[in-house]
């Protein structure tokens, strides 16, 4: 029964990966909103003012052919480990719970 524990962590791993590429756009939009505000606002003040970029178009520079897709593979994969750490953990736990007795 003890190999079902590192399955079941590879699975949950697995899953995570999944409900966070589905997410994707709305987690990117979500990392992505502080960057837009600091170039939207002039330099050296605090409030939000006229900046060259506006909140709704802010680019990225992607300097790399593939760096955009590393970033979406990076956030699925850093996301995925997030969402399943507490599997990892609990079946972490039934495996050396045993040899604590």
């Amino acid at each position: 029964m003890r190999e079902f524990e590192l399955i079941r962590s590879i699975l949950a791993v697995f899953l995570g990966f999944i409900i966070v590429y589905i997410f994707r756009n709305m987690l990117f939009d979500f990392l992505k909103a502080p960057y837009c505000e600091f170039l939207a606002t002039p330099d050296g003040q605090e409030s939000a003012g006229t900046g060259l970029v506006t909140e709704s178009d802010c680019p990225f520079l992607i300097r790399e052919p593939l760096e955009g897709f590393s970033t979406v593979i990076s956030l699925v994969g850093y996301g995925g480990l997030i969402l399943a750490f507490p599997a990892i953990l609990y079946q972490l736990g039934r495996f050396v719970m045993p040899g604590l007795y």
